[in-house]
């Protein structure tokens, strides 16, 4: 069994090698036979020099929050006055059906009490303080034990408070849904500037909620949770990011989908470089990010090649 398996090793370094050579003899060749019917005009010498020497630019906040030292200016300007406005209506319609319906009531939440701004605030400065806390309950904060209990915690809210607000995020209307994802959407891309290196992934968030969009992945580090496609910079911010809904979707819409995002009229042709890992490849998407001027490049595994170069791959082999 040990020299079969040294055997195959052998010959995926042989293959490998075979594959490099080639990528370095045909790096912009490729690109043109592989795209006879493109109309658009070829990548000339200059354009090749230009994207190899453009530097690295790293993102910045904008004017916006440059000025802002106090936490709370800057949470503001994330959640604005319209969105804060529209999760207290959600919380409050919520809180109204769970009055009248009797299953639904419990004497333990005090749901009597209209949810107002500051609660909002309240229970949102606990939550995201709950997501660095060692803890892994959250009624473990207002225990009456010196090792689990959070002092400040109990100090701003109590535990039927929170649980009440907690118990009451439902978005009965999708339309409000949509429109929390735009409003959240686009004050991320408000307030930063991009770095020239962005890459185009998917993440999963941690989340035991039930609901539709819940998705099981084995092989990420958290197994379950919300799947989102991610626009991100070289400064690890989320510039714009797209919540997987289940619904059908080819690799290039989405990938097309994420770059419009990108300000594009701003800033010279090719000075932002997408990167992408082997699940992005696809030659349509090489052709029509080449087109609106996005440098591309694609990460492959050497043992998981794209099916971009797979015709190419399957000759060098033989």
């Amino acid at each position: 069994m040990s020299s079969r398996n040294n055997n195959n090793k052998k010959k995926k370094n042989r293959e490998t090698l075979k594959i490099k050579n080639f990528l370095k003899k045909e790096k912009w060749v490729l690109l043109d036979n592989r795209f006879p019917e493109n109309k658009s005009e070829k990548i000339n010498s200059e354009e090749i020099e230009q994207i190899q020497n453009i530097p690295e630019f790293k993102g910045c906040p904008t004017e916006s929050l440059i000025g802002k030292t106090n936490i709370l200016d800057i949470f503001e300007s994330f959640f604005d006055q319209e969105l804060i406005s529209i999760l207290l209506n959600v919380l409050n319609e919520e809180r109204v059906r769970r009055l009248n319906d009797i299953s639904l009531k419990s004497k333990s939440l005090p749901i009597d009490k209209k949810f107002l701004k500051k609660d909002l605030f309240n229970y949102l400065s606990c939550f995201i303080a709950m997501g660095i806390h060692p803890n892994t309950d959250i009624s473990d904060h207002w225990k009456k034990n010196s090792i689990l209990e959070t002092k400040w915690i109990k100090d701003i809210m109590s535990r039927g408070r929170f649980q009440a607000i907690h118990r009451c995020w439902r978005f009965n209307n999708e339309t409000n849904f949509d429109l929390v994802r735009k409003i959240i959407k686009k004050k991320c891309m408000e307030n930063w500037e991009l770095s020239n290196q962005v890459v185009i992934d998917e993440t999963l968030i941690k989340s035991k909620c039930r609901c539709r969009m819940i998705v099981r992945m084995p092989r990420k580090p958290q197994k379950q949770g919300l799947k989102i496609w991610v626009l991100a910079d070289s400064d690890n911010y989320y510039y714009c990011w797209d919540l997987y809904m289940g619904k059908p979707e080819t690799t290039h819409e989405t990938l097309m989908k994420l770059t419009k995002y990108l300000p594009l009229e701003k800033y010279p042709k090719f000075y932002f470089k997408v990167i992408a890992d082997a699940y992005f490849g696809s030659t349509n998407s090489v052709r029509e990010l080449l087109d609106i001027g996005v440098n591309f490049t694609l990460m492959c595994r050497k043992d998981r090649t794209s099916k971009i170069f797979k015709k190419q791959f399957r000759k060098i082999s033989r």
